[in-house]
């Protein structure tokens, strides 16, 4: 596999992030680098040893595969969500996985990066401040539609304080009318 990434050997190799290259029709890791190894503990062999089951549990990998296997032709990278991963001491990290597609040896893979969540939520108060100095709404929703952040603007826009609006599912601020197209669009998305 070292052959097939050299075109992009040092960013995948050099990432800070953990990331691995996994053949979709075999179910098998290609490839991974060292920062995945660090987080995770495994060494080199041992995770390329290792299946998804193993890696996200048997119910996360099948919504993966599910998840993989819905993904447009046309799209190249796609946000999987926040999962566990498991260390090879059995505890479970957390990550934001990100997916690419990639072709390694003419074979259907996708390349995985995983964003440490810890770190993601330490670094959140820096972005926050931005977000919420902003006159725009910023806001993110969770997989079951519920607000997580809402900036400081949806008071002056929507009307809601943004403590308000935190837990509150997204659907109960979309007109009655809108709201089938709405879930479509979000259906879509995800």
């Amino acid at each position: 596999m070292e052959k097939e990434t050299t075109n992009f050997g040092s960013l995948f190799y050099n990432n800070p992030q953990s990331s691995w290259i996994y053949d979709l029709d075999r179910c098998v890791v290609l490839d991974v680098n060292d920062a995945a190894l660090v987080r995770f503990g495994y060494s080199k062999d041992e995770f390329l040893s290792l299946t998804h089951n193993e890696l996200f549990g048997l119910a996360t990998a099948e919504s993966i595969r599910n998840l993989c296997q819905d993904i447009p032709n046309n799209t190249n990278y796609f946000s999987l969500g926040i999962f566990e991963i498991q260390t090879k001491g059995l505890e479970k990290k957390s990550n934001q996985v990100n997916a690419y597609k990639a072709n390694a040896d003419d074979k259907n893979c996708l390349l995985f990066v995983c964003d440490n969540t810890a770190k993601i939520i330490a670094n959140s108060g820096n972005s926050s401040q931005i977000m919420n100095s902003s006159f725009d709404i910023f806001c993110t929703i969770n997989q079951d539609g519920t607000f997580v952040f809402v900036s400081e603007a949806a008071q002056k826009h929507w009307g809601y304080l943004a403590e308000e609006l935190i837990g509150m599912p997204h659907e109960q601020l979309i007109y009655e009318e809108d709201l089938s197209l709405t879930i479509k669009k979000l259906n879509k998305v995800r």
